[in-house]
């Protein structure tokens, strides 16, 4: 149980299992067969309520995430409304993990508060079915008409807007606040189980992607549904759906047992004497570009899909399918890593992420467009488990879960904002076409420059990041 006074702070954005891992502890474990190593875990009984929480998160996620963008754009606003509300968005992977920290510690029981937060994450997206549509029309048609017409009902129509924007981007923010606080909270509580009970990191995540891989078709398809009960484009069953899975992950979050350590203090001076690295200076700015690049594709293919007419469904299959092409990269990363090594393993990234928008820029036809979807493992689901392996191979213990906030950061939170909010306005002024023509540029000049960063620190170094021995608790 996590007892009053002990530290709940040092849980932090994406923190890996292995941070608490000493190199002579990894070394001590015994080498063991892939399949022995599958059968352990799985018949690991403390690790069972691990791997359903991790299938009900991930399939929460899923079923609601990717459609907000366009669940925006069924309500009346505009891309650039879009573009605001998800660039204020990462604020909460910012700054909600360490409040939601520093009120566990207040209040004394962790597993407690984890399941609170995680229900009212599920409860505050319901709030966001309450927002009134705007017209059919957008703003600036309704004042043009009325302008034309000479109606005294402008004001009434701009009141209108800002009664819901405001009240969208509110609920939003709760809504991302709460969801931030509860993944957090249970990333550092899965760490500590994981210590405490062994098991591998990998595998339990491989649970969620299967989580993603079922609920990410279903839930295109009870959009879809749902829609054509009610005549129009309706999303109030993603949201039930979403709000069901939440409830049920804080349920069996209850069945979790907890114990925490306190965590290191006066850690800052180590961390920034890490980021004093060029290998690590180069690799967290690669690691941003990427967060951009994922953060405009993110928040509005999906929005594009919909001005193309493709059915929602066909948009949860893209989801699924890129889940399970994912799954032998998870599965498999550790060997992947040590023959491309990280550097190769972000400038493959980079690449894709050029094919990608090169070919959204010049083609209309869905099928290819979702086709291409299924490169996303590739760009976002491998560069996940690079950078964790990365930052374990460059910072020491006590500073990973710090560094691990920090390129979270650079990723979920500026980068991803930035990209929703540059995207958005190019989209708006000049058209989806011809941004995802810049996006391409984006990433090919970023591969480019990491490219030469890249060789030039190899050559300064004589050893490349695939030679730095990789902590991973995948068998050998």
């Amino acid at each position: 149980m996590f007892e009053p006074g002990e530290d709940a702070q040092s849980v932090s954005i994406h923190v890996s299992v292995l941070s608490s891992l000493t190199m002579s502890e990894q070394e001590q474990k015994p080498t063991l067969s892939t399949w022995q190593w599958f059968v352990n875990d799985l018949t690991n009984v403390k690790l069972v309520w691990v791997k359903l929480i991790f299938f009900l998160q991930s399939a929460g996620l899923v079923v609601l995430f990717p459609y907000l963008s366009i669940h925006m754009k069924s309500m009346g606003f505009s891309l650039e409304d879009t573009a605001w509300v998800t660039s204020a968005m990462p604020i909460a992977d910012i700054l909600a993990p360490p409040l939601a920290g520093i009120i566990a510690d207040k209040m004394g029981n962790f597993r407690v508060f984890m399941c609170i937060i995680t229900f009212l994450n599920g409860a505050s997206s319901l709030v966001l079915l309450l927002i009134p549509r705007l017209q059919d029309s957008s703003l600036v048609e309704d004042v043009a008409l009325n302008i034309t017409l000479g109606s005294t009902d402008i004001s009434s129509s701009n009141a209108d807007w800002t009664t819901s924007f405001w009240s969208y981007l509110a609920s939003r923010g709760v809504l991302d606040v709460f969801r931030a606080s509860s993944l957090t909270l249970f990333e550092g509580a899965m760490s500590s189980i994981i210590r405490e009970h062994g098991g591998d990191y990998g595998l339990q995540k491989v649970f969620g992607t299967l989580g993603s891989i079922l609920f990410g078709p279903l839930a295109g398809l009870v959009i879809d549904l749902g829609s054509k009960v009610v005549g129009t484009e309706d999303y109030s069953f993603a949201f039930y759906l979403y709000f069901g899975l939440r409830a049920a992950a804080a349920m069996v979050m209850l069945k979790l047992s907890l114990t925490f350590r306190r965590g290191e203090r006066k850690v800052l001076t180590n961390a920034w004497a890490v980021l004093h690295n060029l290998d690590v200076i180069s690799y967290l700015v690669a690691f941003f570009v990427l967060g951009v690049l994922w953060g405009y594709l993110e928040n509005y293919l999906f929005w594009h899909l919909s001005d193309l007419g493709v059915k929602k469904i066909m948009m949860g299959v893209s989801l699924g399918a890129a889940a399970l092409i994912g799954l032998p990269l998870s599965l498999f990363s550790k060997r992947l890593l040590q023959f491309f090594g990280h550097n190769w393993i972000v400038l493959m990234a980079l690449i894709v992420y050029v094919i990608r928008l090169t070919t959204y820029s010049v083609t209309l036809n869905p099928h290819i467009i979702v086709a291409l979807e299924c490169l996303k493992p590739l760009s976002h689901s491998l560069i996940m488990i690079s950078v964790f392996n990365f930052i374990m191979s460059v910072t020491p213990k006590e500073i990973t879960p710090t560094m691990n906030s920090i390129f979270g950061a650079a990723y979920f939170g500026v980068g991803r904002g930035l990209g929703g909010l540059i995207g958005g306005f190019l989209m708006e002024n000049y058209g989806t076409l011809p941004t995802f023509k810049s996006f391409a540029v984006m990433a090919g000049v970023a591969t480019f420059l990491y490219s030469l960063v890249t060789f030039w620190i190899k050559i300064r170094n004589r050893v490349s990041y695939s030679e730095v021995p990789l902590r991973n608790t995948l068998p050998t």
